[in-house]
Formats: structure tokens, sequence, C-alpha cells
């Protein structure tokens, strides 16, 4: 079995990046849908309507909050990782992330195991610590 090259290595990087852009941007247009929620549930909570309880409101209320910080945070992490990966900096900000993704079933789930995967190889992590690693032997089928 041929061994992957430097280059593929920093491709899958790159490629990486761009699934945490874009997990970050479908994260963080849920919680733009939450947030409106939010708002249906403070305004129950002020009484807007008159089949809502004020206290069902408030539970509403609180609760989409907490939704919304978490839906949030998920966001902005995967989006600065997306640039980590991309500039080749914040390892353990990228291995925080794919283990929080890990959470997210199923499109976090993936996201998180292949960019573990990736980031436990050997030669990815001196690509963060600002050199290049020693080229990898060149193996006969190649």
């Amino acid at each position: 079995m041929a061994q992957t090259s430097l280059e593929q290595k920093k491709n899958y990087l790159d490629v990486l990046a761009v699934f945490h852009y874009v997990y970050g941007g479908f994260s963080l247009l849920i919680t733009l849908l939450v947030l409106g929620l939010l708002g249906i549930g403070i305004g129950a909570a002020s009484g807007w309507g008159r089949r809502w309880d004020p206290t069902e409101g408030c539970v509403l209320a609180v609760v989409f909050f907490f939704v919304v910080v978490l839906a949030g945070g998920i966001s902005v992490l995967n989006l600065l990782t997306g640039r980590a990966l991309q500039t080749r900096r914040g390892y353990v900000l990228s291995l925080v992330t794919a283990g929080v993704n890990c959470f997210n079933l199923p499109l976090g789930t993936l996201l998180g195991i292949f960019t573990l995967i990736l980031l436990s190889d050997p030669a990815v992590r001196p690509m963060f610590e600002g050199h290049e690693p020693p080229a990898l032997p060149a193996t006969a089928g190649e």
C-alpha cells in the first residue's frame, strides 16, 4: 500500500478546512433559525398571544437561549478551525473542535472523525509548528 505524500496531506487539510467552513455556515444558519424561535419565546413570555402562559414562554425563551449559545459556539469553533486548518495554525483548537463535532450526529461526527484521523498523522503535526516534516521515503510502487 502506497503512503500518502506530503502534498496530498496538505490537500486533505485544505479540503477539511472547506468542510469546516461549510459546516460552520450551516450551523450558523441553524442558529439564526433558532434565534427566531427565541423571539417567539420572548414574545410568549411577555404575554404575546392569548394561548401562551407566561411561564411557558419563559421556559421556551431560556431553552432557546441556551440552544442559540451552543449552536453559535459550534459555528464559531468550526469557522475558526477552518481558518486554522487553512493557515496551519491552531492544532489544539482543531483537535478540540473535532472532538466537539463528534457529538453532532451524523455530519459533525463524520467531520470530527476525519479531522481527528488526519491530525493524528505524525507527518501533519509539524506543519502546524511552522516547519515542514521530512520527506517521506518513496515506495517501490510509485
